[in-house]
């Protein structure tokens, strides 16, 4: 592989910061686990895109950055729930009018 890789630190500042980012736009979120796969399947459209457009190696990690602080996100989500003594199974976690868990 011709271009230079990230040490494992690098990715995780990264990560984290991405993460730092999204909770100052989005605040802390909570969804059922249905909204959380809605989110993190758009945000990995995003790196099929950019590989299917061919973008350039830094927009692809910069894409993926962003799945892993959505996965990030949505761990946290789940153990608040397990801090605040809710069950964090699937079944109750559902949205209103969401059946498809």
């Amino acid at each position: 592989m011709c271009e230079e890789i990230s040490s494992e630190h690098q990715i995780y500042h990264d990560i984290r910061a991405e993460r730092q980012s999204q909770i100052k736009i989005w605040g802390d979120q909570h969804h059922s686990h249905n909204t959380w796969v809605r989110i993190e399947l758009e945000e990995f459209g995003e790196v099929a895109k950019a590989i299917n457009e061919c973008e350039s190696w830094e927009v692809i990690r910069a894409e993926l950055i962003q799945v892993a602080a959505v996965a990030i996100a949505w761990i946290s989500d789940i153990d608040g729930r397990v801090i605040e003594g809710e069950v964090t199974r699937p079944s109750n976690m559902r949205e209103e009018n969401d059946k498809s868990d």
